[in-house]
């Protein structure tokens, strides 16, 4: 699903395809190259805003958090479509996530 763009520094914004999975999130680049990496049970927060000319998804896991940047005419549809993606599968991962607490 499109990932929207990412500030990937020096490299100014950077188009991403989102692959989520309940026990893993990908950002990769056009040559499938990882840029943001994270565990999907790991979400803490997740929030979708309009900012100026265009939508953002901010996602924030343990210590870290990213923003996927969303333009054009269904960037609002983009960003909420990738937001609930991102909810179904942190919620599919739930239970592992609470074997592994009981675990530890």
């Amino acid at each position: 699903m499109s990932g929207g763009e990412i500030d990937a520094g020096n490299a100014g914004f950077v188009s991403v395809q989102l692959f989520v999975s309940p026990a893993q999130t990908w950002a990769l680049d056009k040559n499938y190259d990882p840029l943001v990496m994270f565990p999907t049970a790991d979400i803490s927060d997740l929030s979708v805003k309009s900012i100026a000319d265009h939508w953002s998804l901010f996602v924030r896991w343990g210590e870290h958090k990213t923003e996927f940047v969303y333009r054009g005419i269904f960037a609002e549809r983009f960003a909420r479509l990738a937001e609930e993606s991102l909810r179904q599968a942190s919620l599919a991962a739930l239970p592992a996530k609470r074997q592994r607490a009981a675990k530890a």
